[in-house]
């Protein structure tokens, strides 16, 4: 048996070896495929850049891998010369321009995932003097107007000037804030609450496939 394994080995052999002798050199019809009409080598190999593939552009939307971009500012304290620098702004019958307070961040708070400000004043509304002077702070309604305008996502108003109007003015500040979170989806006001229920509602955000529930606390 082993006979007929070798006998059929060396015959496959010779086949092989008569098969590779018709590629000869010798044959008239033979083109050696290394060299070119001018005898110049052919090169074998083909430069990288000319083989592989230019990788495609990334088109992933940014923050799609849940990156957050965030942004902070504080204390956004709105002293007597700021409103009423704000009201020498006003235009088109406004009592009040608080937008040129922010033109130079503008484009940063607009380009963030989520930006937030520490508003160190109470926003009142009507029936409350607008007032700037040290532990006695009341904004106008123009001021809260401007934050949302600009790009603000979360106010914060947990401060040591939460009470500047005591009690009644917190829950005006609180009124006012609540009807600018209905008008405005997505907004976020947290810090200063009506009781313990109010405290505990989480207000939760959705960023890029990232949940999160901002904090408002004071060192």
């Amino acid at each position: 048996m082993k006979h007929k394994t070798a006998a059929g080995a060396l015959a496959c052999l010779l086949l092989l070896v008569t098969g590779c002798s018709s590629l000869s050199t010798e044959d008239p019809n033979y083109t050696n495929p290394q060299e070119t009409a001018a005898g110049t080598p052919v090169p074998t190999e083909t430069a990288a850049s000319d083989t592989e593939e230019t990788a495609a552009p990334d088109t992933t939307d940014p923050g799609a891998d849940g990156t957050v971009h965030f942004l902070a500012v504080g204390d956004d304290l709105i002293h007597t010369r700021v409103y009423k620098t704000a009201a020498e702004h006003a235009e088109n019958g406004e009592d009040y321009n608080f937008g040129y307070c922010y033109a130079h961040v503008a484009d940063r708070i607009e380009a963030a995932d989520i930006a937030f400000i520490n508003q160190e004043t109470l926003i009142c509304g009507e029936g409350y003097e607008v007032t700037g002077s040290n532990l006695n702070f009341n904004s106008p309604e123009a001021l809260g107007d401007a934050l949302i305008d600009i790009g603000f996502d979360v106010i914060g108003i947990g401060n040591n000037h939460i009470l500047d109007k005591g009690e009644d003015g917190l829950g005006a500040c609180l009124d006012y804030w609540h009807s600018q979170v209905e008008a405005h989806p997505g907004l976020l006001v947290l810090g200063a609450y009506r009781d313990y229920q109010d405290e505990y509602d989480y207000r939760i955000t959705e960023v890029n496939g990232v949940k999160g529930s901002p904090l408002s606390f004071r060192r």
